[in-house]
């Protein structure tokens, strides 16, 4: 299972879906976090909590076991498709390059994405354990 941002934020913030979120990865053979939503959740949650934020989110990525992962060549390949076919200005699912990037993961991973929000679901990415 890929881990996008949308969904390890909603863990770190607290939010409604935040435990379901987390039963989901921990029950997971194999979750893994990108590092650019690593990256992502970091810009994010240093401007809501501040300087703590490496130190909540290193917790968190410890206490539900993710593994960390490194874009390749095919994973950035899979996401400018993914830009050109979901992104945003061009498709109802109005990708960001975020989002394009956790698309072309998961896809060239054949792992399903665990996400929270609408965008991936206008694609035809496999949601981890959606709805």
């Amino acid at each position: 299972m890929i881990i996008d941002t949308s969904a390890f934020l909603a863990i770190a913030m607290g939010e409604d879906r935040a435990r379901d979120l987390a039963e989901r990865i921990v029950r997971a053979a194999e979750p893994r976090l990108p590092v650019h939503c690593r990256l992502e959740a970091h810009i994010v949650v240093t401007a809501r909590k501040g300087p703590a934020a490496r130190e909540i989110l290193t917790a968190l990525a410890k206490a539900l076991d993710l593994s960390g992962m490194d874009l390749t060549d095919a994973h950035a390949a899979a996401a400018c498709a993914a830009y050109d076919r979901f992104g945003k200005g061009r498709h109802p699912a109005g990708l960001n390059f975020g989002d394009c990037l956790s698309y072309g993961v998961a896809k060239v991973e054949g792992q399903p994405l665990l996400f929270v929000g609408e965008d991936f679901a206008k694609t035809d990415i496999v949601a981890a354990g959606q709805g």
